[in-house]
């Protein structure tokens, strides 16, 4: 059977640690942020610009929790 459970991943950023997880509302953010089209934001050749969408999305979640 498979694991379903939320994968996480410690980022440490200034001091202050964070628990940073790929969840829906990570990918509502970044949708919002590529205009509704989250295929977009996971194509490679836009692969900066989306990473740092991902992660700056994952590190707003982690810190309003």
């Amino acid at each position: 059977m498979a694991d379903i459970r939320l994968k996480t991943v410690d980022y440490e950023m200034d001091g202050t640690k964070y628990r940073l997880a790929c969840n829906m509302n990570v990918l509502a953010d970044v949708q919002e942020a590529y205009d509704g089209d989250l295929v977009k934001a996971l194509n490679t050749s836009g692969g900066l610009r989306g990473t740092l969408e991902f992660l700056a999305a994952m590190l707003t979640d982690a810190a309003d929790t």
